[in-house]
């Protein structure tokens, strides 16, 4: 057997191997002209491949959700309802010193 098919026959039992190809799983998106763009420039400018950026930003993306989610959860229902009522609370008070403020003014006007 020769070199190139001795190669063949490793990629092909390789590609046959259940084990190989479950552990490491295909995934594929396209992507709107302008974003492809900018990551083929991103290539030629770091010579990474486009499975790196793909990895690193799906990883970077997925931290980013996690903690913003963690923080979240560290807020419980009630205390963010009690956060939005004061800040209602707050704003209407303050709308109703405008409003009381502007009518003390406009009588006074006509007295």
């Amino acid at each position: 057997m020769s070199s190139w098919q001795n190669l063949l026959s490793l990629v092909l039992s390789k590609l046959n191997n259940s084990n190989w190809m479950a552990a490491t799983p295909f995934f594929s998106s396209r992507i709107p002209p302008k974003l492809r763009e900018r990551l083929e420039q991103h290539l030629a400018e770091t010579g990474e491949s486009k499975n790196q950026v793909l990895l690193n930003a799906l990883e970077v993306y997925l931290n980013q959700i996690s903690n913003f989610n963690l923080t979240l959860l560290n807020k419980t229902p009630p205390n963010l309802l009690e956060e939005k009522i004061k800040s209602l609370e707050e704003r209407l008070a303050t709308l109703e010193l405008s409003f009381i403020t502007q009518n003390y003014s406009a009588a006074n006007d006509k007295i």
